[in-house]
Protein backbone atom coordinates (compact mmCIF):
# COMPACT_ATOMS: atom_id res chain seq x y z
CA UNK A 1 0.00 0.00 0.00
CA UNK A 2 1.27 3.50 -0.87
CA UNK A 3 2.53 5.66 1.97
CA UNK A 4 -0.23 7.59 3.69
CA UNK A 5 -3.04 5.43 2.27
CA UNK A 6 -5.43 3.65 4.57
CA UNK A 7 -7.60 0.57 3.94
CA UNK A 8 -10.52 2.98 3.62
CA UNK A 9 -8.75 4.67 0.66
CA UNK A 10 -8.68 1.32 -1.12
CA UNK A 11 -12.43 0.87 -0.58
CA UNK A 12 -13.12 4.40 -1.82
CA UNK A 13 -10.96 3.77 -4.92
CA UNK A 14 -13.00 0.64 -5.69
CA UNK A 15 -16.18 2.74 -5.62
CA UNK A 16 -15.01 5.23 -8.25
CA UNK A 17 -17.09 5.15 -11.48
CA UNK A 18 -14.27 3.67 -13.58
CA UNK A 19 -13.78 0.85 -11.08
CA UNK A 20 -17.51 0.18 -10.96
CA UNK A 21 -17.78 0.13 -14.76
CA UNK A 22 -14.85 -2.28 -14.95
CA UNK A 23 -16.53 -4.71 -12.56
CA UNK A 24 -19.82 -4.49 -14.47
CA UNK A 25 -18.30 -5.98 -17.58
CA UNK A 26 -18.44 -9.74 -17.35
CA UNK A 27 -17.16 -10.28 -20.89
CA UNK A 28 -14.97 -8.25 -23.20
CA UNK A 29 -16.86 -5.51 -25.00
CA UNK A 30 -18.03 -6.62 -28.42
CA UNK A 31 -16.33 -4.95 -31.37
CA UNK A 32 -18.71 -2.12 -32.15
CA UNK A 33 -18.12 0.17 -35.09
CA UNK A 34 -19.30 3.65 -35.95
CA UNK A 35 -22.33 3.97 -38.22
CA UNK A 36 -22.00 3.75 -41.97
CA UNK A 37 -23.19 6.43 -44.34
CA UNK A 38 -26.86 5.49 -43.75
CA UNK A 39 -27.70 8.29 -41.33
CA UNK A 40 -30.99 8.93 -39.56
CA UNK A 41 -32.47 12.36 -38.94
CA UNK A 42 -33.03 13.98 -35.54
CA UNK A 43 -36.81 13.40 -35.63
CA UNK A 44 -36.72 9.95 -37.25
CA UNK A 45 -38.27 7.09 -35.29
CA UNK A 46 -35.92 4.14 -34.79
CA UNK A 47 -37.14 0.56 -34.61
CA UNK A 48 -35.24 -2.74 -34.82
CA UNK A 49 -35.50 -6.32 -33.62
CA UNK A 50 -33.10 -9.23 -33.79
CA UNK A 51 -34.01 -12.15 -36.04
CA UNK A 52 -36.11 -14.60 -34.05
CA UNK A 53 -37.71 -11.96 -31.80
CA UNK A 54 -41.48 -12.04 -32.20
CA UNK A 55 -43.26 -9.06 -33.75
CA UNK A 56 -45.56 -8.76 -30.72
CA UNK A 57 -42.50 -8.23 -28.50
CA UNK A 58 -41.50 -5.25 -30.64
CA UNK A 59 -45.10 -3.97 -30.59
CA UNK A 60 -45.16 -4.13 -26.78
CA UNK A 61 -41.82 -2.31 -26.65
CA UNK A 62 -43.15 0.36 -29.04
CA UNK A 63 -46.15 0.93 -26.75
CA UNK A 64 -43.89 1.28 -23.71
CA UNK A 65 -45.49 -1.81 -22.15
CA UNK A 66 -42.27 -3.10 -20.55
CA UNK A 67 -41.35 -1.50 -17.21
CA UNK A 68 -38.19 0.58 -17.52
CA UNK A 69 -35.61 -0.87 -15.13
CA UNK A 70 -32.75 1.58 -15.84
CA UNK A 71 -32.21 4.90 -17.58
CA UNK A 72 -29.00 6.09 -19.19
CA UNK A 73 -28.74 9.76 -20.21
CA UNK A 74 -26.00 10.38 -22.79
CA UNK A 75 -26.52 14.17 -23.10
CA UNK A 76 -23.20 16.00 -23.07
CA UNK A 77 -21.12 12.85 -23.58
CA UNK A 78 -18.55 12.42 -26.33
CA UNK A 79 -19.00 9.50 -28.73
CA UNK A 80 -16.30 7.51 -26.90
CA UNK A 81 -17.82 8.27 -23.46
CA UNK A 82 -21.30 7.42 -24.72
CA UNK A 83 -20.14 4.06 -26.05
CA UNK A 84 -18.38 3.18 -22.81
CA UNK A 85 -21.39 4.21 -20.71
CA UNK A 86 -23.82 2.33 -22.94
CA UNK A 87 -21.77 -0.87 -22.94
CA UNK A 88 -21.42 -0.72 -19.16
CA UNK A 89 -25.13 -0.09 -18.67
CA UNK A 90 -26.12 -3.00 -20.94
CA UNK A 91 -23.63 -5.35 -19.26
CA UNK A 92 -24.91 -4.40 -15.81
CA UNK A 93 -28.54 -4.78 -16.87
CA UNK A 94 -27.89 -8.20 -18.40
CA UNK A 95 -25.96 -9.38 -15.33
CA UNK A 96 -28.77 -8.25 -13.00
CA UNK A 97 -31.60 -9.60 -15.16
CA UNK A 98 -33.04 -6.18 -16.02
CA UNK A 99 -34.94 -6.36 -19.32
CA UNK A 100 -35.86 -2.87 -20.49
CA UNK A 101 -33.60 0.18 -20.54
CA UNK A 102 -34.33 3.74 -21.54
CA UNK A 103 -31.34 5.26 -23.33
CA UNK A 104 -31.62 9.02 -23.85
CA UNK A 105 -29.32 10.02 -26.71
CA UNK A 106 -30.88 13.36 -27.65
CA UNK A 107 -31.47 14.68 -31.15
CA UNK A 108 -28.76 17.33 -31.60
CA UNK A 109 -30.97 18.93 -34.24
CA UNK A 110 -29.09 22.24 -34.22
CA UNK A 111 -25.55 20.82 -34.03
CA UNK A 112 -23.05 20.82 -36.88
CA UNK A 113 -23.43 17.01 -37.07
CA UNK A 114 -27.16 16.48 -36.40
CA UNK A 115 -28.14 13.37 -34.45
CA UNK A 116 -24.56 12.12 -34.18
CA UNK A 117 -25.08 10.22 -30.91
CA UNK A 118 -28.46 9.00 -32.14
CA UNK A 119 -26.80 7.50 -35.22
CA UNK A 120 -24.01 5.94 -33.16
CA UNK A 121 -26.39 4.42 -30.60
CA UNK A 122 -28.57 3.09 -33.44
CA UNK A 123 -25.57 1.32 -35.00
CA UNK A 124 -24.10 0.07 -31.71
CA UNK A 125 -27.35 -1.44 -30.44
CA UNK A 126 -27.88 -3.35 -33.71
CA UNK A 127 -24.45 -4.95 -33.23
CA UNK A 128 -24.72 -5.74 -29.52
CA UNK A 129 -25.28 -9.46 -28.82
CA UNK A 130 -27.37 -8.85 -25.68
CA UNK A 131 -29.83 -6.44 -27.34
CA UNK A 132 -32.98 -8.12 -28.66
CA UNK A 133 -34.87 -5.03 -29.84
CA UNK A 134 -35.18 -1.28 -29.54
CA UNK A 135 -37.71 1.38 -30.46
CA UNK A 136 -37.95 5.16 -30.12
CA UNK A 137 -39.57 6.12 -26.84
CA UNK A 138 -43.00 7.61 -26.25
CA UNK A 139 -43.05 11.43 -25.96
CA UNK A 140 -43.17 11.39 -22.15
CA UNK A 141 -39.86 9.44 -22.11
CA UNK A 142 -38.02 11.53 -24.71
CA UNK A 143 -39.67 10.65 -28.03
CA UNK A 144 -37.26 10.51 -30.96
CA UNK A 145 -34.43 11.52 -28.61
CA UNK A 146 -34.59 8.29 -26.59
CA UNK A 147 -34.92 4.54 -27.07
CA UNK A 148 -36.54 1.68 -25.22
CA UNK A 149 -33.98 -1.15 -25.35
CA UNK A 150 -34.94 -4.76 -24.67
CA UNK A 151 -32.15 -6.90 -23.23
CA UNK A 152 -32.20 -10.67 -23.72
CA UNK A 153 -33.25 -12.88 -20.84
CA UNK A 154 -30.41 -14.44 -18.84
CA UNK A 155 -29.75 -18.11 -19.30
CA UNK A 156 -30.40 -20.19 -16.17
Amino acid sequence: MAAGRTPLDKVIDSMRPTAILATMRTAPAPPITLPSSAQVGPEEVLSWKKDGVQNRVLQRLKKGAYPISSTLDLHGRTVAQAQEDMLGCIAAAAAEGRRCLLIVHGKSASAAAPARLKNCVNAWLRQHPQVNAFHSAKPQHGGAGALYVLIGKRSP
